[in-house]
């Protein structure tokens, strides 16, 4: 599968653009097809594996109107101790970074939340798009995108989603995070 740093590298700017922001051209009916099919695979995914189950209470869904009348809402509390255990047995997908939130509720003074290899793969063309974003000056401009680009690390540690996202832009277009030493810094620090 072709990361986003591969295009960079061969220079293939407008193939980046389209695969890290080509949501921007995307009509609301398309994006909400989009949506409507991923939810869709999620779905699937959760039917075949112990936490699904438990959540979904046994409803097996085909569509997203049996899903939304079959499932009820959820809180995290409805996915413990499971979670909270980091427990990849009961998951439906391998996991590649679990993934702490820096929000407390009174209730739990961490959350964690399993991102999936798969996940991470598309959050980093996410992360490839932020920095598109952030350096372009209109729909398409990448003349300013380049490897090696000097980013200062102002997010948490890795194990927090900010952090993880620091990490993905970094290997998304192969940025220099500065200080070198970031990712090793609390969030205090």
């Amino acid at each position: 599968m072709t990361r986003p740093i591969d295009l960079l590298r061969q220079g293939r700017k407008e193939e980046l653009w389209q695969m890290c922001c080509g949501f921007l051209d995307l009509s609301l009916e398309q994006f909400m097809d989009i949506q409507k099919r991923l939810l869709l695979e999620q779905i699937e995914l959760l039917k075949n594996c112990e936490l699904g189950r438990k959540v979904m209470r046994g409803a097996m869904p085909e569509t997203v109107e049996e899903f939304r009348e079959q499932v009820p809402l959820t809180t995290y509390g409805d996915y413990l101790p499971e979670l909270m255990e980091k427990r990849e047995d009961v998951l439906p997908a391998k996991v590649a970074h679990w993934v702490r939130t820096s929000g407390k509720t009174g209730e739990y003074d961490v959350k964690w939340v399993p991102m999936s290899e798969d996940f991470a793969r598309e959050y980093e063309k996410v992360a490839g798009g932020l920095a598109l974003l952030g350096t372009c000056s209109s729909r398409g401009d990448t003349s300013r995108l380049k490897e090696h680009l000097r980013m200062l690390f102002t997010m948490g540690p890795p194990e927090y989603a900010s952090g993880i996202m620091a990490c993905l832009v970094r290997q998304a277009i192969g940025c220099d995070l500065l200080p070198s030493k970031g990712e090793e810094m609390s969030f205090e620090q």
